[in-house]
């Protein structure tokens, strides 16, 4: 329920979702890779539906971020889609399959 709640915040911004698949040390659950959305208002949403990290990108740069703390945990530079034989512990996939990560 919390998902689909922050899906129709989202929503109301006005900005491009993408439903994804996030894979990190092993677990997996689902989330939404979102364009267009300013650093304010994706923290704000964090903090409000509980979400415990988001992943942010401005300028080509791209950070993962604690949501309570604001602490980094990883960034990057380089959007890679995952090809056939490259593994990766921690990646996002869309619902179709099609896995990227972000280095």
């Amino acid at each position: 329920m919390q998902t689909q709640n922050l899906f129709h915040a989202l929503e109301g911004l006005g900005v491009t979702i993408y439903p994804i698949r996030g894979h990190w040390e092993g677990s997996a659950e689902y989330s939404y890779f979102v364009v267009g959305i300013s650093n304010r208002d994706i923290f704000k949403l964090s903090y409000d539906f509980k979400q415990d990290a988001v992943l942010w990108g401005e300028n080509g740069h791209f950070w993962l971020m604690e949501t309570q703390s604001e602490k980094q945990i990883a960034e990057g530079t380089e959007f890679h889609m995952v090809e056939p034989g490259e593994n990766f512990q921690n990646y996002s996939e869309t619902l179709d399959g099609e896995k990227f990560v972000l280095r």
